[in-house]
């Protein structure tokens, strides 16, 4: 999924895996299911409407 969304944004997976490393950091999780919890919590992500 990671190599996809590199593709994506044109840049390389090395560069996605940094930048989804500070983003945990920055959250304060370990795992990206955690990153969509905190964000829910934070009201930084929702359902959509």
């Amino acid at each position: 999924m990671l190599r996809c969304l590199a593709h994506d944004l044109a840049i390389s997976q090395r560069t996605a895996e940094y930048h989804l490393t500070a983003i945990l950091q920055k959250l304060g999780v370990k795992s990206r299911v955690g990153a969509v919890a905190k964000g829910y919590k934070l009201g930084i992500v929702g359902a959509q409407r």
